[in-house]
């Protein structure tokens, strides 16, 4: 959407960002499911709420795949703000022990 942020690193930009998720969605009601395409799961229990299809994250739908593939695995993500989003999603789908680090590259999108 046009008054969203440019990209989304981080809590700030989420919450800028989760209005236009919600919007976008609705615009496709009859959809048999929705994919929220933003590794930090940015939304994604607010959309969640708004349907009673399917909503999957790319961040939790890697992790679990990752974690059914390795023992341990590791997440590059782009900037040092965007860790803490994604620990914490990490904790709250329970995969926190199987993350060896989460690490940033400092590169933004």
């Amino acid at each position: 959407p046009a008054d969203g942020p440019p990209s989304i690193e981080g809590y700030f930009d989420e919450v800028f960002a989760i209005p236009g998720i919600i919007a976008e969605m609705g615009k496709a009601p009859a959809a048999d499911a929705y994919v929220i395409a933003c590794f930090d799961d940015t939304g994604l229990d607010a959309a969640r709420c708004v349907t009673e299809a399917p909503v999957i994250g790319i961040g939790e739908a890697a992790f679990h795949l990752a974690s059914l593939v390795a023992g341990k695995f590791s997440v590059v993500t782009t900037l040092a703000r965007s860790v803490p989003a994604i620990e914490h999603n990490l904790a709250k789908y329970g995969l926190a022990s199987r993350c060896a680090k989460v690490r940033s590259s400092e590169v933004a999108v």
